[in-house]
This record gives structure tokens, C-alpha cells and sequence, in this order.
């Protein structure tokens, strides 16, 4: 595999070798309910912004909706990407603009389209890598550093939600050690919690230990799976800012009404779509099921 953006379609999983991954799965609860699935992805490569957010099954198109919102405020200025080198003053600047635009675009949510919401930009700066990180609800960011076999929780869980508050739970500007990787999730990773593995923080040091930052969503969704149990919805996207270089693509995965969801698991069972990654290039001018490419 090269070293571009790569789609699986049957797996809703993406690779970019080396710099980053990702993992939409819908879990057994939903499948059972009929529901959509809420729980959605933004990696916008072009500006090295990446969410992760969760709504309700009442609305599950309303995380969709809102990081839609938020790439279309973004256009209206001009993000440095991952590979410039920022002066701590330009970085600044970039961090003012960028939290100003997303709680414009955070007031205009209406109360029924809540969800969570928890999303990094990172930026290379004169004093190394750095990240601004904004969050709300329950989702998380892990930090998973690879020399140090350390993680921890970056984000506090919380009652705010998008469309029901006006700003942010928070909004932290951070630095970003080397060796470090980034793990995005919805709640739904709680489900790695198992009597064998007595916290998701040692589980995510162990499996950046024995697998390459593109294969760790994938890796993280099938320990969950093997274990059997009732499963909730999950993303998970995971990245590591040292390696990340631009591509013109920005990819939304997730956020599904029902009638997607429902096409997407028929189509899955009949074996309509084929078990391989895709260059995102092939895929730009198609819309199937939950993906879409900006």
C-alpha cells in the first residue's frame, strides 16, 4: 500500500501508512434497534484537523450535520497544514482564529441536534509539534506515547453537548511530545475494558507497541468484538502528528439516519462490497452508504 489515503468500504476503515487510521463500527445495540449509526468521523488531511463526535439515535445525523458545519467555517480562511513550520506567534494567531470560527459555527447548533464532540488540529511550530485541542461531552483523546510506554486521558467527560451549550468544555492549546501518537474515540471504546485488561490506557500502550499507528482502529475494534458482548456504536481515529504531510482530501464517515444504515448492513451482508483498500482518489466522485469525500 502506498503511502496515499486508502478505503475499505466493507470495514469502514481507512489507512494512511504510517501517518494515520481510522475505524467507524457500528455496534450490536444499534444493529439490533434498527437505528442510524451517530457516531462519526472528520480527517480533513489538508489541514490537519481530525473529530470525532456522537449523537443521539433519537437524531444520530446531527454529529454529521455539525462537523460539516465546521469544514465549511474553516474554508473561510486559511489553516497552515501539517507541513509548515509556524512561528509561535503565527501559531497564536492560527489558534485565535480557528477557536473564534468554531464557536461561531458551536452557537448556531440548534437544542435537537446535539452530540459530543472532541477534535485535534495539529501544527508543526519552531518549538515542535504542537495541537489545539476542543472538546464537549464524553468522547475522548488519548495520548500514547511510544517511548516512554505512557498514555493518558487528555479530555474530561462531561454533561456539555453540542447544541445545548455555547462554547466548549475545553479549548487547550498543547504541546505534542515526539513519539507521541493520538487516539480519538467516541464512548463506545469503554467496551475494551474487560476483567483481562484492567485499564484502556495500558491496552493502547500495548497495541502502539506491536502495530503500525494505520492498523491500530482496526486492531482496537476486533479485541472489542472477540469478546462477544453487546457492543456500542464507535469511532476511532488514530494518528501520529510527527509523520502527517497534506493530501487534498477530507473525509466524513459516519452520522447515518436509519435508511443509509439499514442499506449499508444489506448491501454488507450480500457481499456487495469488496474487502480491500481503495485509493480515496478512485472514490472521489462516489457517495456510498456513510462515506463521503469533500
Amino acid at each position: 500500500m502506498d503511502q496515499g489515503v486508502h478505503f475499505n468500504l466493507a470495514s469502514r476503515s481507512i489507512r494512511c501508512p504510517g501517518m494515520a487510521g481510522a475505524r467507524v463500527r457500528a455496534g450490536t445495540i444499534s444493529s439490533r434497534d434498527r437505528a442510524g449509526m451517530g457516531d462519526c468521523i472528520l480527517m480533513d488531511f489538508r489541514k490537519g484537523f481530525f473529530a470525532v463526535s456522537d449523537s443521539s439515535n433519537r437524531y444520530p445525523t446531527a454529529s454529521r450535520r455539525f462537523l460539516l458545519k465546521l469544514v465549511h467555517g474553516f474554508e473561510a480562511f486559511s489553516l497552515p497544514g501539517p507541513d509548515r513550520i509556524l512561528s509561535l506567534e503565527a501559531f497564536g494567531q492560527v489558534s485565535r482564529r480557528i477557536i473564534e470560527t468554531s464557536e461561531e459555527v458551536l452557537r448556531k447548533i440548534p437544542y435537537t441536534e446535539s452530540c459530543t464532540f472532541t477534535a485535534v488540529l495539529v501544527a508543526r511550530t519552531e518549538a515542535g509539534s504542537r495541537g489545539i485541542l476542543f472538546h464537549t461531552g464524553d468522547s475522548l483523546l488519548f495520548e500514547v506515547n511510544r517511548r516512554t510506554s505512557q498514555s493518558r486521558m487528555m479530555t474530561t467527560s462531561n454533561f456539555w453537548m453540542v447544541g445545548r451549550s455555547k462554547r466548549f468544555f475545553q479549548v487547550d492549546e498543547i504541546e505534542i511530545p515526539q513519539e507521541a501518537m493520538l487516539v480519538l474515540a467516541t464512548d463506545g471504546v469503554a467496551d475494551l475494558s474487560s476483567p483481562d485488561r484492567a485499564d484502556k490506557n495500558d491496552s493502547l500502550v500495548d497495541f502502539a507497541a506491536r502495530y503500525p499507528v494505520e492498523e491500530i482502529p482496526d486492531r482496537l475494534v476486533e479485541a472489542i468484538d472477540l469478546r462477544k458482548a453487546p457492543t456500542d456504536d464507535l469511532v476511532i481515529i488514530a494518528l501520529d502528528p510527527d509523520r502527517l504531510r497534506p493530501f487534498e482530501t477530507t473525509i466524513l464517515v459516519g452520522g447515518t439516519e436509519e435508511g443509509e444504515e439499514r442499506r449499508y448492513r444489506k448491501r454488507s451482508g450480500q457481499d456487495s462490497y469488496e474487502d480491500r483498500y481503495v485509493p480515496i482518489a478512485e472514490l472521489l466522485s462516489e457517495r456510498e452508504g456513510s462515506l463521503t469525500v469533500i
